[in-house]
């Protein structure tokens, strides 16, 4: 892939004047936010990058994820595992936001950052979409989407005491408090995005759009408007020749 002009990257509420540098040093053109409005107030971007640069967001009730208590499947058990069963979801949830990450790529709108809460599982599928489109071995997609948890950076996403205060207010604010009050602070470190087989969790939603769409390929044409010369298109801007 052609360097510099797709970032993957978790929230974004502690960014310090060094990162602001680098994002005007890049000319940062396009941000998509792929958190519900909830996950947006508890760590919101304050946005100090260039001016110019357009933002997307993915509009959508945080119930859909949170709502729900959070029961541990096992002694030890993270979060995460909570989002084995999202998988599924997101092929529809963040169909729109994909679009427009797509329509932005094909508009030569980069470079480009989308992000979700930790940068691993929304984004992890968004990432893995156009690598799949780019015409990226699977195994080599699953390589780069295991690489989220070692480079990961858990503290910079929440602020524990932001998320007391939110508690009674905020649905995701009250799913981590208590997560957190029952299980502990790892309840919510990051593990290995593996089932328990050792497959990536990535799988579960290519599985889906399979099983519904026969192919990637197909998904991609129905549900966020990409016909097979724009997937040409995509390949001809973001891969690097000389690769």
């Amino acid at each position: 892939m052609r360097w510099g002009r797709l970032y993957r990257s978790g929230a974004m509420p502690k960014l310090d004047e060094a990162d602001w540098q680098w994002m005007h040093e890049r000319e940062i053109a396009v941000v998509c936010d792929l958190r519900s409005a909830a996950e947006r107030e508890l760590a919101p971007t304050r946005w100090q990058g260039p001016k110019g640069t357009r933002h997307i967001h993915a509009d959508y009730d945080a119930a859909l994820i949170y709502g729900r208590r959070f029961v541990p499947p096992r002694p030890g058990a993270a979060v995460n595992d909570l989002h084995q069963s999202l998988y599924a979801l997101f092929v529809d949830l963040l169909a729109p936001a994909f679009k427009e990450i797509f329509a932005a790529l094909l508009d030569d709108q980069a470079p480009i950052i989308f992000h979700c809460s930790a940068g691993q599982d929304r984004t992890g599928l968004a990432a893995g979409l156009l690598l799949s489109l780019l015409g990226v071995d699977r195994h080599i997609i699953y390589a780069d989407y295991l690489l989220s948890t070692k480079c990961r950076r858990f503290e910079n996403e929440l602020d524990r005491r932001g998320v007391a205060e939110f508690a009674e207010t905020n649905l995701v604010a009250r799913f981590f408090t208590d997560a957190i009050r029952e299980n502990g602070i790892n309840a919510v470190r990051p593990p290995r995005l593996v089932d328990d087989n050792g497959n990536a969790l990535l799988q579960l939603a290519f599985d889906e759009i399979e099983g519904r769409f026969g192919s990637i390929e197909e998904y991609a044409r129905r549900r966020l408007e990409i016909e097979p010369d724009d997937i040409e298109r995509l390949r001809d801007k973001y891969l690097d020749p000389q690769g």
